[in-house]
């Protein structure tokens, strides 16, 4: 099953809005393969990943990957930002997603962009553009690896949950019939 989202938090986004705002700008206009929590370690390996990447867009006819890490608060984003060094290798073009004055353009390492999103958390939009990363072609086709294996294991959840659902309804379905006819 996939991962329960924690409920919104009072006077502020939530760390998921901040991502769905996010991919969405990834996203348009349907232009990238866009996954959330995207592991740097295989899904077929047992082990733990090294880390996860918040969202991640492939634009394959333009061969680049696009890597926004999402910071919700103020304090996370200080405790934190300097692992996006780590995602610069993973990828060609590295941003940073969080709502207004979470993030200022001048903290940001060079190179890396800034996505402001707003309040509502139904968008973002580009205030800082990220620089072009070097990518080997090893790394890329890790990456692909990657995002086509979130898809699958994505979508295999998503099915599961289908049919439970479709059984469920099914048996509430036949008792409220039941229920019914007497």
């Amino acid at each position: 099953m996939s991962r329960k989202r924690p409920a919104e938090r009072p006077g502020g986004l939530s760390h998921w809005k901040v991502a769905d705002a996010a991919a969405s700008w990834l996203a348009k206009p349907f232009s990238s393969l866009v996954v959330q929590e995207l592991s740097t370690v295989s899904y077929s390996s047992r082990s733990r990943g090294q880390f996860r990447m918040d969202v991640v867009g492939v634009v394959p006819n333009g061969r680049r990957i696009t890597i926004v890490e999402c910071k919700a608060q103020r304090s996370d984003w200080l405790a934190n930002r300097g692992k996006l060094e780590e995602y610069r290798s993973y990828c060609h073009l590295l941003f940073v997603a969080a709502p207004k004055g979470i993030v200022k353009p001048e903290e940001l390492p060079p190179g890396v962009g800034l996505l402001t999103v707003y309040e509502s958390g139904a968008s973002a939009r580009c205030v800082k553009w990220s620089r072009l990363n070097e990518m080997t072609d090893e790394m890329y086709r890790l990456m692909l690896e990657r995002v086509v294996q979130k898809l699958i294991v994505t979508r295999s959840q998503a099915d599961q949950e289908s049919v439970w659902l479709q059984r469920s309804l099914h048996y509430d379905f036949k008792s409220w019939l039941r229920e019914v006819e007497q």
